[in-house]
């Protein structure tokens, strides 16, 4: 079942308004408010990149060694914590990703890393 979720405001004033199971209701509303959205989102629909995963932060060093790897919770599903995130910090390619396993975290960084590397952008922040 489809859901819509109206909102309004921005930043620290943005907020939900109302849940509605009818687009046009939902439409209706957001036209209404001077700065009104809706977003519509699947009832129970569990996020399918967490299925049967885990969060692992991987730290990897440019000639491929693992520094360091460890898995945590999310604080929240937020959509950053959903998605993958990388970066090179302290000449350590910093991984976020969602695995089965350690060394399929390993993997996912170690492909990031191969890649950085052809493409020459192993820039040191």
């Amino acid at each position: 079942m489809t859901v819509f979720i109206v909102t309004a405001g921005s930043y620290s004033d943005f907020h939900v308004v109302c849940c509605c199971s009818d687009e046009d209701k939902a439409k209706e509303l957001a036209a209404i408010l001077d700065d009104g959205g809706y977003e519509s989102y699947e009832l129970d629909d569990f996020p399918a990149n967490v299925q049967g995963m885990q969060r692992y932060h991987v730290k990897m060093r440019k000639n491929g060694d693992t520094h360091e790897i460890f898995s945590s919770k999310p604080s929240s599903l937020s959509l950053n914590e959903l998605d993958m995130s990388e970066c090179v910090y302290d000449d350590l390619l910093h991984v976020t990703c969602w695995a089965k396993d350690e060394k399929h975290a390993v993997k996912i960084a170690n492909e990031i890393r191969t890649c950085r590397i052809a493409e020459n952008n192993w820039k040191e922040e």
